[in-house]
């Protein structure tokens, strides 16, 4: 499942592929102000953001029960995590982590950059690999993008890799691209 929520680019709001937001959400508490990396990339109308909610803290719930309509408050765009559109790129995510990562492979694609990117995932179960459907079809759109599931606690009849993320696999993946990024 997608985790997302987005949002009508506000007019003016520019932002490399891909930075991060002060979101503010309305809780039962008041305001709260979270940091949150955008999900989407810049040649989108729209600027997604995702999150775990599961940890259940007032932020977070009130982040899964947004619906069209609510009221949202953005700061930024910050930080200096962008993607180099001129160098390969090795793409590390575990769980929600795939959120600025997912950003940069949309804009790779919508972009035709022709530099390469090779994405590895690792998540516990198949179920929670965020984004996954979108992921999936910017590897069938993009002939320059990669992707490698890893689950550490796979189910029976998993066909993909199984454990973490470890240097080996890094090295060997890094082997297949020209002086990538990381």
């Amino acid at each position: 499942a997608s985790p997302g929520f987005g949002i009508g680019r506000p007019k003016g709001f520019v932002s490399g592929p891909v930075q991060f937001c002060g979101l503010e959400i309305e809780t039962a508490g008041g305001g709260i102000e979270y940091p949150v990396s955008v999900a989407s990339s810049p040649t989108k109308a729209w600027i997604e953001f995702g999150a775990r909610v599961a940890s259940g803290s007032p932020w977070k719930r009130a982040f899964g029960a947004l619906v069209p309509g609510d009221e949202v408050e953005i700061d930024g765009p910050y930080g200096h995590f962008v993607l180099d559109e001129n160098r390969d790129a090795v793409f590390l995510a575990g769980g929600i982590g795939i959120t600025p990562l997912k950003g940069m492979m949309e804009y790779m694609t919508d972009k035709k950059l022709a530099t390469r990117g090779i994405l590895l995932y690792g998540n516990r179960t198949e179920d929670e690999i965020a984004f996954r459907a979108e992921l999936e079809s910017l590897v069938a759109e993009n002939p320059n993008l990669a992707m490698q599931h890893l689950l550490s606690r796979a189910a029976p009849g998993w066909r993909g890799r199984t454990g973490r993320i470890d240097l080996p696999l890094v090295s060997e993946t890094a082997a297949k691209l020209d002086a990538p990024a990381f």
